[in-house]
């Protein structure tokens, strides 16, 4: 059975030394007579060094260095937690990727189990480490009690004597992810659902010149791969780490935006922002654009590799931001441009697009979205008439907006106004939760993912659906969450639309970092359908147009109350 996760939608709109210990260093000098190795190992910590002799087999001959630097590990997430935390990680450095922290994958995954799934293990065999996790969905003593058709496995294999990542499909590395704090789908329950099978996931590193590399010292074997990789694949879907070169830290996804605010100054980087770092980053983008960008299809797409051709004079950070901005998609923005002192203004580019600029004139033109609050709610009434204007799913949205909908619910309207015009988007349970004081059917949502389609229906609890007519509020400043609220109360005949068409916004967010620290989200594989499958990401259409950024105050409820007779009138 799949593992159900809880999906994340958010808009995020452009524009918006101590603890390191000391550092170790050591040569490692390989001799190789006959196809037997004799390894001397140097290890200098702080004035202290060791000289260890081992044999071992090789069929090359290399003599090279690496340094190893113990990072210490702080975690700001509030959503995933670990009880016990482990506060130290070594990092690996190499000659040939200057600056480019590698991690030993046992104990990057033990750093986090409890962030991650605790049930998360780690195999190995041969030169092949698998990051793993299984379970059964009858209770058992053990696993080799459980019936074959109640068993999963879930998987990541490291092939190191290719360079190669195998896992049975795109959504397996979701299956790490860990318990969050917060119960995002309070009020519902899943009661079935559908999927078709996704396609084996594999990719082979090495075309986009990355390296893993295997360390034999005193005996111990370490796998050892980019930091940057194991954030990619090992962190599960909502959690990820960012080094700085002195810290390592944690967030989720749910607070990104606060590594623009509160975060600012902790996740600051050094200026050292070395070529290899630049390289790296460049081909990484490539890949994972490649391999994971939801809307790759959409756009007509075939290898970002025609695309990400960065030059060296333009800085790296002015290149960053024009590719993001050239693929017109909200869901794609830099949150940090990563281990560099340099800034760069994105102004200038967004002011001569033609598809940011029809977010601003809606967002801080008619609509007045720029003077809310991050989190805000207004009810109003007018004759028999409720107005109910949010502007983000919160993250606890059934209780947010509980005390608003019981006002409702006392004053029993015909009508009602859910004004969505400056709503950005947010946790998708908000959406069914909203939804519930529309109808009190079961809710189903569609999505594709790597051309595979699925669909889950969720059981609201209670009877909280209002006998009134819905009508809905967009404007281009709709988006993600709110986009597919909209798609799906029209879809069910549930609400008419009006305003000016919403913004789309159709996939979840996934957020990476860069091998340079660079901080991005981007439009994930997940892409949210209608019950035909096709797409939200062009907007909602309207059954009644009206142009709210030509309005110099925005709309009151009389006025919306107007604008309903009319249509009322009129049809």
């Amino acid at each position: 059975m799949k593992k159900i996760l809880t999906f994340f939608v958010l808009l995020i709109f452009l524009f918006s030394l101590i603890g390191c210990t000391e550092q170790t260093r050591t040569q490692i000098t390989s001799v190789t007579t006959d196809g037997e190795t004799t390894t001397t190992v140097s290890t200098t910590i702080g004035n202290t060094t060791t000289t260890t002799v081992s044999t071992t087999t090789q069929t090359t001959t290399e003599e090279w260095f690496y340094m190893t630097k113990d990072i210490e590990f702080i975690n700001y997430s509030e959503e995933f937690v670990r009880e016990d935390p482990i506060d130290t990680l070594t990092f690996y450095y190499y000659p040939y990727k200057e600056g480019i922290p590698f991690v030993d994958i046992e104990e990057f995954v033990r750093l986090l189990l409890g962030i991650i799934d605790e049930n998360v293990q780690v195999e190995v065999l041969a030169n092949q480490v698998s990051v793993y996790i299984e379970s059964c969905d009858t209770e058992v003593e053990s696993m080799d009690l459980c019936p074959v058709d109640d068993y999963w496995r879930e998987y990541v294999t490291f092939d190191f004597d290719n360079t190669v990542v195998t896992a049975p499909s795109i959504d397996s590395f979701d299956y790490f992810t860990g318990n969050t704090e917060t119960d995002f789908s309070l009020g519902l329950t899943l009661s079935s659902y559908e999927e078709e099978e996704l396609p084996a996931f594999s990719a082979d590193l090495s075309d986009y010149n990355f390296r893993f590399s295997i360390l034999e010292i005193e005996g111990e074997t370490f796998y050892t791969i980019p930091l940057s990789i194991a954030n990619l694949f090992l962190t599960g879907s909502m959690f990820d780490v960012i080094n700085n070169g002195d810290y390592l830290y944690g967030v989720d996804t749910y607070q990104i935006g606060d590594i623009r605010t509160s975060l600012t100054d902790p996740v600051r980087y050094n200026n050292d922002l070395t070529s290899d770092m630049r390289k790296e980053s460049e081909k990484f983008l490539i890949f994972v654009f490649n391999t994971f960008y939801g809307l790759k299809d959409y756009k007509n797409i075939s290898d970002f590799d025609d695309i990400i051709n960065f030059t060296k004079t333009d800085s790296f950070e002015e290149q960053l931001w024009q590719f993001s901005l050239s693929l017109l998609d909200g869901h794609t923005a830099i949150i940090s441009t990563g281990h560099t002192a340099s800034y760069y203004n994105p102004g200038s580019l967004i002011e001569y697009t033609a598809y940011y600029n029809k977010f601003y004139k809606d967002y801080y033109g008619g609509c007045e979205c720029d003077i809310l609050p991050d989190e805000y709610f207004e009810v109003d009434f007018y004759e028999d008439l409720a107005y109910f204007r949010f502007n983000s799913f919160t993250e606890n949205f059934r209780l947010d907006i509980e005390p608003y909908m019981n006002q409702i619910i006392a004053a029993a309207p015909s009508k009602i106004v859910i004004d969505l015009a400056c709503n950005g988007g947010g946790v998708l349970a908000g959406v069914f939760q909203m939804l519930n004081y529309m109808t009190n059917d079961d809710l189903s949502f569609y999505t594709i993912s790597d051309g595979a389609r699925s669909s889950y229906t969720y059981e609201v609890e209670g009877d909280y659906a209002i006998d009134a007519d819905f009508y809905i509020v967009t404007s281009s400043a709709t988006y993600s969450a709110a986009n597919y609220f909209t798609a799906l109360a029209q879809e069910l005949g549930l609400a008419k639309v009006i305003g000016a068409r919403s913004g789309g916004g159709a996939c979840s967010i996934k957020a990476i970092v860069l091998p340079n620290g660079a901080v991005m989200v981007m439009s994930s594989p997940m892409n949210l359908t209608y019950s035909t499958y096709e797409t939200v990401e062009l907007g909602v259409p309207l059954d009644q147009f009206y142009r709210l950024s030509n309005l110099t105050t925005y709309l009151t409820p009389e006025d919306f109350y107007g604008i309903i007779e009319s249509m009322n009138t009129v049809g």
